[in-house]
């Protein structure tokens, strides 16, 4: 994927969770702006029951407010997950200012309730190489979808490429259309 940015040119990453001390030392090699904004750890993600889409739209762009520039590389983590259909379009439309024509995301889903899996703290060591430590955020409701249900909540990405993990998660390559 990062050979799709050029990064032999300054590059922007958004980390949609936590920042990872892995994932710090790897980009550290790269001229790059990192982001992290740690969804998990917001309101909005808690009290996406009771709040309508605008308001969370609302608070995911407050969230996002710190970024100036669109960016290039989006980790989703998990994220997608633990946003029921109305949070995970909101978070769409707050991300949407941010994303240009080559915007690249990496993220995880689960498409079957039969198949859930636990909350990871994710994180890069390597070009080929991911680190999921368990137990990284609280445990709450988890929303399986279909592919075509991520994509349409985010509907400036389609799905590049999939790869179903022996856990039941599957691994998304995102691009914009």
């Amino acid at each position: 994927m990062l050979e799709r940015l050029g990064v032999e040119q300054r590059f922007s990453v958004f980390d949609a969770g936590s920042a990872s001390s892995q994932t710090v030392a790897f980009f550290s090699d790269y001229q790059c702006r990192l982001h992290f904004a740690d969804v998990f750890d917001d309101d909005a993600l808690a009290n996406q029951e009771e709040l309508t889409e605008e308001e969370l739209t609302a608070q995911f762009t407050q969230l996002l407010n710190f970024a100036e520039e669109p960016f290039d590389l989006c980790l989703l983590w998990d994220l997608p997950n633990y946003l029921n259909p109305k949070a995970l379009r909101a978070f769409g439309a707050a991300l949407r200012p941010f994303i240009h024509r080559q915007t690249l995301a990496h993220g995880f889903c689960a498409f079957k309730e039969s198949q859930p899996f636990d909350p990871r703290r994710y994180g890069i060591c390597a070009a080929d190489t991911l680190i999921a430590e368990a137990g990284s955020h609280p445990v709450g409701p988890r929303f399986p979808m279909t592919q075509s249900t991520l994509v349409a909540a985010l509907p400036f990405f389609s799905v590049v490429r999939g790869t179903l993990l022996t856990d039941g998660r599957v691994e998304l390559y995102l691009e914009v259309i």
